[in-house]
């Protein structure tokens, strides 16, 4: 069998269902550039409790490459386990494995775990059903440079739902963009997209380090959130849409928001919805 085992978002989040089978497993390949959680202290757990030799720690290349099919003839006669930290398929890059696995005739299994998503929609108070479509915001390169965030962000502001942006990781090149990278790149995305619905004055929350013992939430004006210290990567950032009242009070008496900008992004937002329809 092939095991998709989620090792949630430090190494206290590994369940026990999870430890059961990575005991069991002939072989484990854990995800080493997905996040850059995978750190000493994930190493030091596994180590406990998981004889070393068993375990690989393999790159994008090894794993988004060919030597997926090697990992398949094992699994046809042996159990494997595919190891992410998070939820194996809330980042999906993954599920191609499993398709071919299911292809082949190899069953495979799903250990799920704490995501950023989930956690970090938990962590912030804000409704789940109420987030729409989520995107990451990339590192622009040399001659790309992506505003989908923008477009995203726009549309899901429409509906008045929440935005929920993964941050990005260039684990080859040590390369974590922070909170304050993603709101230079927004407002930056503005003056291209110029659909007026990003400036200094919009409501955001950054997150960092969810799931870990120092996690940071902190919601306010784009201004102040360029001014705070988030500390290390890795951070995401929620824009909310539309707010209850009750996400309202979430956001001024747990994370932090002024009340006066809270105030302000909501009549934005309902001024923007009102001009769609």
């Amino acid at each position: 069998m092939l095991y998709f085992v989620g090792l949630g978002l430090s190494s206290k989040d590994i369940s026990l269902k999870a430890l059961d089978v990575l005991k069991r497993a002939d072989r484990i390949y854990v995800d080493n550039y997905t996040s850059l959680f995978v750190n000493s202290d994930f190493k030091v757990v596994l180590s406990e409790y998981v004889d070393q030799a068993k375990v690989s720690f393999v790159d994008r290349e090894f794993l988004e490459g060919e030597d997926y099919r090697r990992i398949l003839k094992e699994a046809a006669l042996r159990d494997i386990v595919i190891a992410v930290i998070g939820d194996p398929f809330i980042a999906t890059t993954h599920i191609f494995i499993r398709i071919e696995a299911e292809k082949a005739g190899i069953p495979t299994k799903v250990i799920h775990a704490p995501s950023i998503l989930s956690a970090g929609i938990s962590a912030t108070g804000l409704q789940a059903y109420k987030f729409g479509k989520s995107a990451t915001i990339v590192f622009p390169e040399e001659e790309f440079f992506s505003t989908y965030p923008y477009e995203v962000l726009y549309d899901n502001l429409l509906r008045g739902l929440h935005t929920f942006f993964f941050l990005d990781i260039k684990v080859e090149r040590s390369r974590l963009m922070r909170v304050e990278d993603a709101l230079k790149l927004l407002l930056r995305m503005e003056e291209f997209e110029n659909k007026g619905i990003i400036d200094l004055g919009a409501l955001g929350i950054g997150l960092g380090r969810i799931g870990s013992d120092n996690e940071v939430i902190r919601a306010g004006s784009f201004k102040d959130l360029l001014q705070y210290n988030f500390g290390p990567p890795p951070h995401s950032l929620i824009i909310p849409g539309d707010l209850h009242p009750l996400e309202e009070e979430v956001l001024i008496y747990i994370c932090g928001a002024p009340k006066t900008v809270v105030k302000h992004w909501s009549s934005r937002v309902k001024k923007l919805r009102s001009k769609s329809t």
